[in-house]
């Protein structure tokens, strides 16, 4: 039997956020789980958070999916370490696994792109070339997925965007086109209209 946890290391966790740990366990066969235990190391402190089939020692600690689910609501400082979850069969036998939670200070960065598709079946390796108003932007991978596929409107901005697919079946050509049409304002409420053209034979996906 085995033991492993199916969070990233190191896990990390905004202030007032909630932790989610997730073990995972092998079994093999006459293995069986009579106990799971989640353990907290900070600094040189070792403390017992929760236990399965027992009990949760915390009133922010809770176990699901049989203990090898642990959730810890409002992270304060106190909550970031090392977390152990430790496994033990009916014959007494321990199996552990770790993870290291730190505070996570910047939030993840949200960003919205334009995806070329075309049907891999129908294209033998096929190359990509992207124009933003009509100026290729193919050589900025800064703007661009590793692939050439997608491309990334925060670091791009502009109101004409093409996709040229190549390959030696031919080219295709697809584009999103946006631009303000018209505005009302009413008092300080204005409203407008977005209009977005695409041409097949694929499409462009955002």
């Amino acid at each position: 039997m085995s033991v492993h946890l199916l969070n990233g290391d190191p896990v990390q966790v905004a202030l007032g956020q909630t932790l989610v740990l997730e073990a995972q366990v092998n079994k093999t066969p006459g293995h069986e789980i009579s106990m799971v235990t989640w353990e907290l190391q900070r600094d040189k402190q070792r403390e017992k958070v929760a236990e399965y089939p027992k009990r949760n020692l915390k009133l922010d600690v809770s176990l699901d999916q049989q203990g090898m689910v642990l959730r810890v609501t409002k992270l304060n400082e106190t909550g970031y370490g090392i977390y152990t979850v430790t496994v033990t069969d009916k014959n007494g036998k321990e199996y552990t696994a770790r993870r290291t939670v730190k505070e996570a200070v910047t939030p993840p960065e949200a960003s919205i792109s334009l995806y070329c598709d075309v049907p891999l079946t129908r294209w033998d390796v096929p190359g990509f070339v992207w124009l933003v108003d009509g100026v290729d932007v193919s050589n900025n991978t800064s703007v661009l997925s590793a692939d050439g596929r997608r491309l990334f409107l925060s670091a791009q901005k502009g109101l004409n965007y093409t996709c040229v697919v190549s390959s030696s079946q031919g080219t295709s050509v697809a584009q999103y086109i946006t631009g303000v049409i018209s505005a009302a304002c009413d008092g300080l409420i204005c409203s407008s209209w977005i209009w977005v053209l695409v041409t097949l034979p694929f499409a462009v996906c955002f």
